[in-house]
């Protein structure tokens, strides 16, 4: 008997399992050594002491109680996980094998328990459920994106103008640089956004796309920022915002200058400090997120009559980058058109193998208010309309306004006489030095060469210097 008792001691204090041994009454009266290495507790402070009264919960006190008396009497042997309080007050989750001891007689002495820490396990499916939550929520948003791939998202053309504004993608996409997309309403802001992101470290983590215009004022901080349960009325739960959720990603915010003036600090502290707090919380968190802005609007009028902040507009514009309208890259409507009737028509259902030379050209002369997206729109439609498979595009489908002269584009200059100044601008201030740092090819990103070139492509010379 004794020697059996000493085997089955030798076991118990040797086993890499949370031994316990509780008294008829409630008390301690065994622990083993992984159960102290465990929990911090040494048998000599909890020997004698109430199981319920030291380890266990305040809040779970009662029903333990409860659970004791009633496995005293029981036979079998009994599983439950529950929790114990480590010495420092910190709760392990235990999952226990309960055996009931009784006497020669059959009375209850008590119950020995044999458990294992699952504390790890359960933190590791709460980690799970919260990457759940994450994934689910980014589901949306990934949606869009593949809503967004499925239009289109090629940048099609050759124009000088559009050349030079994929220049500034590939010079600023691998860097994590603030980028500012400026152009009219259609011309592709949002192509050029994922653009950048695509070529970026980044293109593996979220572009997450938020438009400025379409978000009522009172709903912007917690779209952007997120919000705690509880933080208004109707908020239910905690709801992560679009800056979380791009962490590690990109943002794209689309027309910026319709953001309200009380949320720009916060957007600067984002930018400045990677910092911010959820609608309804005091706890800062923190994000590593690459922001691209854009807008339709003239910024810098707001700035000056106090619309937008002066401070956020300079951190904005660290690189900007100017998309041109359509009509002033009229040679590439041809590309776009063939492009459009191609995705469209296959989508549509619909065989279309010809495309008359006069339909191009009222297509190319037309000024184009809407920019791309009007133009797509246009090309849809008029494969709707067409009967057979030549293209038909109806007069009324471009309002009427075709202006084959281009009269209305007399008052407009051309985009070479925008690039020609801007050059002519840098080189100035350069003092008309083209190589070195700082220098005008170092400034505008192009090979010294490159810059020559131009230089005689423009009939750009210095002027003479006054004596």
């Amino acid at each position: 008997m004794a020697a059996s008792e000493q085997r089955w001691r030798t076991l118990l204090e040797n086993i890499e399992l949370l031994v316990v041994g509780v008294d008829a009454q409630g008390n301690v009266n065994y622990v083993n050594p992984f159960f102290e290495r465990t929990t911090g507790w040494d048998s000599q402070d909890i020997i004698g002491k109430s199981w319920f009264d030291t380890l266990v919960p305040e809040e779970e006190r009662t029903e333990r109680r409860g659970l004791f008396e009633g496995v005293k009497d029981q036979e079998q042997q009994v599983n439950v996980q529950n929790h114990i309080l480590t010495r420092d007050g910190k709760p392990l989750t235990v999952s226990w094998s309960i055996v009931m001891l009784r006497d020669g007689d059959g009375r209850s002495m008590g119950v020995l328990s044999v458990g294992a820490d699952v504390s790890k396990r359960e933190e590791l499916f709460r980690e799970i459920a919260l990457l759940k939550d994450r994934l689910e929520e980014e589901n949306i948003y990934l949606q869009t994106e593949i809503a967004l791939a499925g239009v289109h998202t090629d940048i099609i053309g050759r124009s000088d103008g559009l050349r030079y504004a994929l220049t500034r993608v590939e010079q600023v996409a691998p860097t994590d640089t603030t980028v500012f997309l400026l152009g009219e309403t259609g011309v592709g802001k949002e192509l050029f956004a994922r653009e950048i992101h695509m070529k970026s470290t980044r293109r593996d983590r979220p572009l997450i796309r938020l438009n400025c215009a379409t978000i009522p004022h009172n709903l912007m901080e917690s779209e952007l920022f997120g919000h705690e349960r509880g933080a208004f009325t109707g908020a239910d739960k905690q709801r992560k915002g679009r800056f979380e959720l791009a962490d590690g990603g990109t943002i794209f915010l689309d027309e910026i200058g319709e953001l309200p003036l009380e949320l720009q600090p916060k957007l600067l502290r984002i930018l400045e400090e990677g910092e911010f707090e959820r609608l309804g919380s005091t706890e800062t968190l923190r994000v590593n997120t690459r922001i691209i802005a854009s807008t339709n609007r003239d910024i810098e009028a707001e700035v000056e009559r106090g619309g937008f902040r002066r401070d956020l507009f300079y951190r904005l514009s660290m690189f900007p980058i100017s998309i041109p309208p359509l009509r002033k890259r009229r040679e590439d409507i041809p590309l776009l058109v063939h492009s459009f009737v191609e995705l469209l028509s296959r989508k549509l259902g619909k065989k279309i193998e010809t495309i008359p030379r006069d339909t191009i050209d009222r297509l190319a002369h037309y000024h184009w208010p809407g920019n791309v997206r009007e133009l797509r729109n246009v090309i849809e439609q008029a494969i709707i309309l067409s009967k057979g498979i030549k293209l038909t595009v109806p007069k009324s489908l471009l309002g009427g306004q075709v202006a084959a002269d281009d009269r209305h584009e007399e008052d407009l200059r051309k985009l070479a006489e925008v690039e020609r100044e801007h050059i002519t601008k840098i080189l100035d201030k350069a003092n008309w030095r083209i190589e070195g740092k700082d220098g005008a090819a170092d400034v505008l990103g192009l090979h010294p060469n490159t810059l020559r070139n131009r230089l005689v492509k423009f009939g750009i010379k210095r002027p003479p210097r006054q004596h």
